[in-house]
């Protein structure tokens, strides 16, 4: 190599170590905090925390030590974890938690409505079920106490037509006949 050609390379060499140098931050700035701030639907990094609007701390870069943390982070989910703890939601996701909660309360009084409303027809269904059966009961024992009582009218009848007839059994056997169809009338249709 030539004189001038080594002369060239180093030269080269440190310019470029001078460009390297000054291009790329310290590995103490890259531990320093970021900060991520939202402020009117706009989003910006910094050094600093927000003025206004919210603020949130970024984990530190991997490979990079945080101030005050023994080891360097490694980029793992395991120790973003431990160096970042969790901070309070959103106000976004607190919306969304709570309209999830509505969400699931509301579903939860659907149910409960719908398994009110099936109660509620089951009952109605008996009810008018045990209507039903006491209307049939009612039913039926008129028509036993109206076949009573036209028996009893006839029993009447025989009985008056037996007093004109001149024997005695045959008034007897009326009036016996008559008495018990009365009775019988009073105890499956009193009044």
């Amino acid at each position: 190599m030539s004189p001038t050609m080594t002369l060239r390379l180093s030269t080269l060499a440190c310019t470029f170590a001078a460009l390297l140098a000054a291009g790329l931050p310290s590995r103490s700035a890259l531990a320093a905090p970021v900060y991520k701030c939202s402020a009117g639907g706009k989003v910006s990094y910094g050094d600093r925390p927000c003025a206004q609007g919210t603020s949130a701390t970024l984990p530190p870069a991997p490979g990079v030590a945080p101030p005050g943390a023994d080891a360097v982070v490694t980029g793992d989910s395991r120790t973003l974890l431990e160096l970042d703890p969790p901070s309070t939601p959103a106000p976004a996701a607190r919306a969304g938690d709570e309209q999830r909660s509505m969400l699931a309360e509301q579903r939860v009084r659907q149910k409960e409505l719908q398994r009110l409303q099936k109660e509620r027809l089951a009952q109605e269904k008996a009810e008018r079920k045990e209507q039903q059966k006491l209307a049939r009961a009612d039913a039926s024992r008129r028509k036993t106490c109206a076949r009573l009582r036209l028996r009893h009218k006839w029993a009447e009848e025989d009985a008056a037509r037996a007093w004109l007839d001149a024997k005695p059994a045959a008034r007897d056997a009326a009036r016996r006949k008559e008495k018990r169809q009365a009775e019988a009338l009073a105890l499956e249709c009193p009044a």
